[in-house]
């Protein structure tokens, strides 16, 4: 599938910055309905993750309730759709971040504490959520991967900072099984 962008010069609805300088466009999305559009078209084209939106109301609900393990199985479904080939180190964090991000959950990747950074933070009103991903090669590798995770979101302190705001707070590793190709809580 090839994608083509034009832009119109009298074209108002499209924010962009030109610069000069380095002859970079920088294109953003007008507005959170457009950007919510275009991750559904990535995981219902590219990745072809068929009825997401079924699939994202199911990950609000899971995640909201503080309930990692149904998580998981349901972003093991969705990587199910995936090429075999198409199984980097990191991809399994990236696509995580792109279904909570296409689910309208509000989620950062890499945030930086006084001790380190975590891998993924999600947000809601009474709830944080503060995951790291490992990544196994071999299935022999994820018990190991995971207790080095736990220990890595202790000792660094990762929730820390939130303990005033009188949140729950959920911390959990996501062990990334190469060779099953899934996710292992």
């Amino acid at each position: 599938m090839d994608f083509v962008l034009t832009i119109k010069p009298d074209f108002k609805l499209l924010n962009f910055l030109i610069d000069d300088k380095f002859g970079v466009i920088t294109l953003d999305y007008p507005n959170e309905e457009v950007r919510k559009s275009i991750i559904r078209m990535y995981l219902d084209e590219i990745y072809r993750i068929k009825r997401y939106i079924t699939l994202g109301t199911q990950l609000w609900r899971s995640l909201e309730s503080g309930d990692i393990e149904d998580t998981v199985e349901l972003f093991n479904t969705a990587i199910s759709a995936v090429p075999y080939d198409d199984f980097p180190n990191l991809w399994y964090r990236s696509l995580f971040l792109m279904l909570l991000r296409g689910a309208g959950i509000i989620s950062y990747a890499e945030v930086h504490t006084f001790k380190g950074r975590a891998d993924l933070v999600i947000s809601f009103n009474n709830l944080l959520v503060v995951l790291e991903f490992k990544f196994a090669s071999k299935t022999s590798e994820v018990d190991k991967m995971k207790a080095e995770g736990l220990n890595q979101i202790k000792d660094r302190e990762y929730s820390k900072s939130y303990d005033t705001e009188g949140r729950k707070v959920v911390t959990a590793v996501l062990v990334a099984d190469d060779q099953e190709r899934k996710i292992i809580l």
